[in-house]
């Protein structure tokens, strides 16, 4: 479990790194999968779903 949590942290902490987001809401983080995917800096990625 603690890995998971370790790697939560470095995914939040890239993106308030490359995009300036800190807690980022559901569409403030599709929004920057989107823009991460256009610069290129992530691949291919599927959101499977809106709920919660």
């Amino acid at each position: 479990m603690s890995n998971n949590n370790d790697n939560n942290e470095k995914e939040l902490a890239f993106l308030l790194r490359e995009l300036g987001i800190v807690n980022p809401s559901p569409d403030q983080l599709k929004k920057a999968l989107k823009e991460l995917a256009s610069r290129k800096v992530i691949s291919k990625f599927s959101i499977k779903s809106d709920k919660v």
